[in-house]
């Protein structure tokens, strides 16, 4: 059974909650079930004529909220360099993301623009730290490569090229190439982009060792990009 359809008794008058083993267990009533679904998808009639149902559309909320709540977190003058910075970027990126190309997973405007203030805040981490105000340009390009990894994250290759072109006829800051996209380089710690290919190392098949052919990881540029990705967000719970 779906596992919602096993609360129909608890949102019942006698709020009774039937356990999988039998066992029930009475809910005070003071008690208030409170869900907060993308869809309505795996709920059913009797579940749905139990509760009150409050529906607020993705279009009719939007991202927007979503800015000065978070801009509200960081400094001021941080702030004053990353409000204009999201006002000329976020709109028609996020356009691009929604009409023009084609995600390999279903993701929502906030979803993605949460996902882009989660990286800025690790890599503005340091100045933080170190109690340092980046320039307005050194800024752009964080912003810029934390868009890329975030709006631009779920798509496939051809789908890069046509987010980066619409990133680059908005921006004068990107990377200076004809030929690859911002998706290849990054901001180093002296705030100017770097190719991610030049931090490939050498790899060289273990001597003292047979490892298995599954436990060889072998750095490419896919690679150490993702890797690092990961290593700055998943530690943070991120």
């Amino acid at each position: 059974a779906i596992w919602i359809e096993n609360l129909n008794t608890v949102l019942d008058d006698n709020k009774l909650l039937t356990l999988a083993n039998g066992d029930r267990i009475p809910m005070s009533p003071s008690m208030k079930a409170f869900f907060e679904p993308e869809n309505l998808m795996n709920a059913s009639p009797a579940t749905v004529s139990r509760m009150g149902i409050i529906y607020v559309s993705i279009s009719v909320l939007g991202w927007e909220p979503i800015v000065p709540s978070w801009l509200a977190t960081r400094r001021d003058k941080e702030a004053a360099i990353l409000q204009p910075l999201i006002a000329k970027y976020l709109p028609s990126l996020l356009d691009c993301v929604s009409k023009h190309v084609k995600a390999v997973m279903y993701s929502t405007e906030g979803i993605y623009v949460m996902s882009c203030f989660k990286i800025l805040e690790e890599l503005l981490e340091p100045s933080v730290t170190t109690k340092i105000i980046l320039s307005e340009v050194q800024s752009e390009r964080i912003f810029m490569f934390a868009l890329c990894w975030s709006l631009g994250a779920l798509l496939e290759l051809e789908d890069r090229r046509k987010f980066d072109s619409v990133l680059r006829s908005i921006s004068t800051a990107a990377p200076d190439t004809e030929t690859e996209t911002t998706f290849e380089y990054f901001v180093n710690e002296s705030g100017m982009w770097q190719h991610w290919k030049e931090t490939l190392v050498e790899w060289k098949y273990p001597i003292d060792s047979d490892p298995k052919f599954a436990e060889l990881l072998i750095p490419t540029l896919d690679s150490i990009r993702f890797e690092s990705m990961l290593h700055m967000l998943v530690p943070k719970g991120k």
